[in-house]
This record gives structure tokens, sequence and C-alpha cells, in this order.
């Protein structure tokens, strides 16, 4: 599995985004708290994001630079 094999699903409406995942959310959201970033689930497989309106774009970048980093070590190959 690759990083985005471990996606199934991105959805939601404005900033309220969950992306389902093929692999356990509790591993991700603690890999993802060690990288110094905070979400939530919502059930299982379910990674929910609800960052701030006045999110920046490099909060976005920061973000998907851990996600990815947290994706490639936790999806197995």
């Amino acid at each position: 599995m690759t990083r985005r094999s471990a996606i199934r699903e991105v959805r939601g409406r404005g900033l309220m985004i969950g992306v389902v995942l093929e692999i356990a959310v509790e591993e991700t959201l603690a890999a993802l708290l060690q990288e110094g970033i905070v979400a939530g689930s919502a059930g299982d497989r379910v990674l929910r994001l609800l960052p701030p309106f006045v999110i920046s774009s490099a909060e976005v970048e920061r973000f998907l630079g851990a996600f990815d980093a947290v994706l490639g070590r936790l999806a197995p190959r």
C-alpha cells in the first residue's frame, strides 16, 4: 500500500474535512501529534480535520508535509 492508497476518500464541506483511511486512525492521530499536528477522529477510519477559518497557506503546507510523512511511515508497503 502506498501513501495514496492509504486514503480511501476525502469528503467534507468548507474547512470541515473527513479523510477516510485504509489504516487505523488511532495510529495516524498519535503520529500526527508527534509531528505537532492536532486532529480528531470520527470512527475507526476517519481522520477529522477542523482547521480555523484564518488558517494560512504555510500552515496548510505544514500539515500536508506532516501528513505525507506519517502516511509514509504507517502505510504498509
